[in-house]
């Protein structure tokens, strides 16, 4: 049986929270994308709360609701794989495909969600009434291939969900009318058509990929080619089609960029920051902070750093060009971001034969990456045509 098609999301994958009537918080709540709210005004509890930012009541939210509701008619049209009335999601063991209740659902427990290495999996769950996840629940995927960085699960709502004290739900919550997430609650992002959001000490949108995030931060300055002139640009200004000064390859157009939010986990280094101080490397202009999955390029590698790289690439050995790839969290020369902290990451994919380019970041030669990584990983991007 072939897998479902990923619901297309349109803008409203730009955010975190969206919703019609109000977004009301109690806690530290972290939202990893934006919060949009429309026809409404009232976005109440930010801060405590934080988030990548927020759209009230004006056309980049109106927009975002049109695709909401596209996005909402086209799963609950999908043919469904299996109609699951009646039964409890929790201890079921579910492959890729379109799963039907023609009313309320409940989850108690755990979810297994089984990829059986397939990267074009996708879940698709269409709930005719309520949906309800009860205390401590959550949902697991199994057999996920090294590949796949994308979390392609889909909750349509007929009415609305509420996400139980301390439980986790993966995936992307499309709700006709209300969500409200109880203390403590995760889940990837909280969409909602014509009701509230209401949120309390969440973290929404730390979604778990197999995959590191490899990027920039936001402070970070790209060396480009502008006016004929080779000039550092801030990677937050640079557009899809600037020419980036690439190490052998010339001058190379951007074709991909794109930017999220993630809250710095020092016991992750995947998903931390790690900054090379000023002046460690000779030519480098200011700080560079990075992911801790981001490489530096370099000529050598030592047999302790092929070690601790072996994981990641077969005898630890990966090269752009002639340099070899150093990766941040295990050059000692960067320091770890070593608190939590809300942070804004870019990055950007070249044209041309090459997969990976080497370019200048700060005065320090570091790396590009391919476009099939960015999926899953940005909720605000540009791609070329």
């Amino acid at each position: 049986m072939s897998n479902p098609i990923l619901i297309d999301l349109g803008t409203a994958a730009n955010f975190g929270i969206l919703a019609a009537s109000t977004i009301t918080n109690t806690g530290f709540t972290v939202v990893q994308g934006y919060l949009g709210l429309s026809p409404g005004t009232s976005i109440v509890g930010f801060p405590p709360g934080i988030s990548g930012g927020e759209f009230i009541n004006d056309p980049t939210v109106a927009t975002a609701q049109s695709d909401l509701l596209a996005a909402i008619i086209d799963g609950q049209s999908r043919t469904p794989t299996q109609n699951l009335t009646g039964q409890d999601l929790g201890g079921l063991t579910l492959t890729s495909g379109v799963y039907k209740f023609n009313a309320a659902a409940t989850l108690t427990g755990t979810l297994i969600l089984d990829w059986n290495n397939d990267p074009n999996s996708v879940w698709i769950f269409q709930i005719g009434s309520t949906f309800t996840t009860i205390t401590g629940s959550d949902v697991i995927m199994i057999n996920k291939p090294a590949e796949s960085n994308n979390i392609p699960i889909f909750w349509v709502v007929g009415s609305s969900a509420t996400l139980g004290v301390s439980s986790t739900l993966l995936g992307t919550v499309l709700a006709n009318v209300s969500i409200t997430a109880t203390t403590g609650a995760i889940s990837c992002s909280l969409l909602t058509l014509n009701g509230a959001v209401t949120l309390d000490t969440n973290t929404i949108g730390a979604c778990p990929s197999s995959n590191t995030i490899i990027c920039f931060n936001s402070d970070v300055s790209i060396l480009s080619l502008v006016n004929n002139q080779e000039i550092y640009v801030p990677i937050s200004n640079l557009q899809i089609g600037d020419l980036i000064k690439t190490y052998q390859h010339g001058y190379q157009k951007i074709s991909f960029l794109g930017s999220n939010t993630f809250i710095n986990d020092p016991n992750n280094w995947q998903n931390c920051m790690y900054t090379l101080p000023k002046k460690t490397i000779p030519g480098q202009i200011q700080d560079l902070t990075v992911t801790g999955g981001h490489s530096t390029l370099i000529d050598t590698l030592t047999v302790e750093e092929m070690t601790l790289q072996a994981n990641w690439w077969v005898g630890g050995i990966a090269q752009i060009d002639d340099k070899y790839r150093l990766l941040a969290h295990v050059d000692t020369r960067f320091q770890k971001i070593n608190h939590q902290k809300l942070f804004t990451y870019y990055h950007f994919s070249l044209s041309g034969e090459n997969e990976v380019y080497g370019i200048w970041a700060n005065g320090v030669l570091t790396e590009t990456c391919k476009k099939e990584f960015f999926v899953g990983h940005f909720s605000n991007v540009n791609i070329s045509g």
